[in-house]
């Protein structure tokens, strides 16, 4: 990726219900550690367990926020928090439209060669590319990907950036 790539995130839509998520817990670590003060190992291991997925919340926000998707004059570049990378050439797309699928499973699938990464269920960007990409990833099935869902923040905004720019070939 060259210096002049345009940050593209993907975490907003997750936000208030991860923010809300943390807020009842926070609420419930104290409420349950008072009701468990007779049995301090109890309220103490409680609270501990509570303080731990309460900073594993944050620190997923944090890493979807901190590996935003990229487009620059050549590459197209997909990511999901630290677990997945890949960079696209954009000479390689033929086509970028929106879509809207609330119905994914899983975060990575892969059905009849589309390659799907979903943010809470949802996708709502589609890249198809010229000629089948085989891609190799962990723990999905190998084989030919003929095109590529995601999601955005703004999807109007990465169509527009990745339909208007020149590419290099």
């Amino acid at each position: 990726m060259s210096g002049s790539a345009t940050a593209h995130t993907y975490h907003r839509e997750l936000g208030p219900v991860q923010w809300g998520i943390m807020g009842v817990s926070v609420v419930e670590a104290v409420v349950i550690s008072l009701v468990l003060h007779r049995w301090p190992i109890l309220a103490w291991s409680h609270l501990a367990m509570s303080l731990i997925g309460i900073a594993y919340a944050v620190w997923y926000m944090v890493s979807l926020s901190r590996n935003p998707h990229e487009v620059d004059d050549e590459v197209l570049r997909l990511r999901y928090r630290h677990r997945f990378d890949i960079e696209l050439p954009r000479h390689a797309i033929a086509r970028v439209r929106r879509v809207s699928h609330n119905d994914v499973k899983r975060t990575f699938s892969v059905r009849e060669g589309v390659l799907r990464i979903a943010i809470g269920r949802m996708t709502n960007v589609r890249v198809e590319f010229a000629v089948p990409a085989e891609l190799d990833l962990p723990g999905l099935p190998a084989g030919d990907i003929e095109a590529i869902e995601f999601f955005a923040d703004d999807p109007g905004s990465l169509i527009r950036e990745l339909t208007a720019q020149p590419v290099s070939a």
